[in-house]
């Protein structure tokens, strides 16, 4: 999934992340950000509790080569303790309005103890 240059978010419905302690989000790229962007997760909406967060830097050098292009794994911690379901939301901010360069979310791997 794209994300857009001047943010944006996806959602999903119905995750259980009892037990869950860090998530690895891939991301990749034609060509490297010139600019750093922040992925964060919230839960049950765009604004809602947000449970993680990372800054993929400016120029980040892939370590993932892809089919087309490169990537990087970002890990992360992430804090859920209410063992119910909810909505996930992956919100990305790019911290400059001058970045062209498009990033993909490949995926989300959840990570427990």
């Amino acid at each position: 999934m794209s994300v857009p240059v001047s943010g944006g978010y996806i959602g999903q419905d119905n995750i259980d992340l009892t037990g869950v302690t860090s998530a690895a989000i891939k991301i990749g790229w034609n060509k490297p950000p010139k600019y750093a962007t922040t992925l964060e997760m919230h839960l049950d909406a765009p604004d809602g509790e947000k449970i993680g967060q990372i800054v993929l830097k400016p120029g980040s050098k892939g370590d993932i080569k892809l089919p087309i292009g490169q990537g990087t794994l970002l890990k992360f911690d992430v804090s859920v303790v209410d063992k119910k379901l909810h909505t996930l939301f992956v919100v990305s901010k790019p911290l400059n309005v001058s970045e062209v360069a498009t990033i993909a979310l490949q995926s989300i791997e959840f990570i427990s103890k």
